[in-house]
């Protein structure tokens, strides 16, 4: 696989990551959601911070 699709690929699953953690967080905050695994951790460039 070539190395740009794979930081793509990367950049989308971040991305996925951020807006999952950004919905539960602020959207339900009624479920008390606490960030775990993958989720604990966000990318100070996303746009979701």
């Amino acid at each position: 696989m070539p190395l740009k699709l794979q930081e793509e690929m990367a950049y989308e699953c971040m991305l996925v990551r951020d807006i999952i953690r950004y919905v539960l967080l602020e959207y339900w905050p009624g479920i008390n959601w606490t960030p775990s695994g993958i989720f604990v951790d966000q990318n100070m460039d996303s746009p979701f911070n």
